[in-house]
């Protein structure tokens, strides 16, 4: 039985995370899918709108590439009654197997609150460096106030720092589900559930093999905000650099 296969972890929220929200956090390994060598990691709210209920992921992203799916979700206080969830079990079931139905199977997932602004806000401004940011910050020279420190700094609309924090969280459940299986995977893939999918992506040896370096990023052309973070290829040795922004940016060597 497929479903016997899963072992599932508990995975305790640090106290210190989200302090105003209780975390309904957990870890699902499948050790059917410890072989392959790419890993396709998705994060962030869990609300958007998902095509086909990720049936165009599956079939032209996560199967051309015989990849395996990493999701780091999150959730609003009131997702589950929008969705008519009688409780926050209730909640996370229609979350992953009905919204995300046919993106199974998903060899790790991890469901957290979204963190909110005056965590946000707790965070950023405690780091050594945030004086100096704070006073040199420049609104001139944003794109529709857009900032890498929206909400906290600029526009209060925007969601790049909660974006950071999810990318981080995807990264940690990664590292999490390699250790477990002994290896770590050979390429990484970043994307977004609400895409929809025209054509099977490309080889990972269509990127590798033109690289300029070993450590490269491969990434959608840079728009108005800056770098592109709607999908990115990149070989497992570039995953810190770019799966673990929120640290670096709150970090004392930053």
């Amino acid at each position: 039985d497929r479903n016997a296969a899963l072992r599932v972890l508990e995975v305790e929220a640090a106290d210190h995370l989200l302090p105003d929200l209780v975390s309904a956090s957990e870890a699902l390994i499948d050790p059917i899918h410890t072989q392959n060598t790419v890993a396709v990691l998705f994060s962030g709210w869990l609300g958007v709108s998902v095509p086909s209920r990720g049936r165009g992921i599956r079939e032209a992203l996560a199967n051309p590439l015989s990849a395996d799916i990493y999701v780091a979700g999150t959730f609003l206080r009131d997702d589950c009654a929008q969705m008519g969830a009688p409780n926050r079990s209730a909640c996370a079931d229609m979350l992953w197997n009905k919204r995300l139905l046919h993106l199974h199977p998903i060899a790790g997932r991890l469901l957290e609150p979204m963190p909110s602004l005056r965590w946000l806000q707790a965070q950023v401004t405690a780091s050594p460096h945030w004086r100096a940011i704070r006073n040199r910050f420049r609104t001139d020279f944003l794109y529709q106030n857009l900032s890498i420190f929206s909400p906290v700094l600029g526009s209060t609309s925007a969601n790049v720092l909660r974006e950071l924090v999810s990318y981080e969280r995807a990264y940690a459940l990664l590292g999490r589900a390699e250790a477990q299986r002994g290896r770590l995977y050979e390429h990484l893939l970043f994307s977004r559930l609400e895409y929809t999918w025209l054509a099977p992506h490309p080889p990972i040896g269509a990127f590798m093999r033109h690289a300029e370096s070993p450590s490269i990023v491969w990434a959608p052309t840079a728009d108005a905000n800056g770098m592109n973070d709607r999908h990115a290829v990149m070989p497992r040795k570039a995953g810190s650099a770019y799966f673990q922004r929120w640290s670096a940016l709150i970090s004392a060597h930053a």
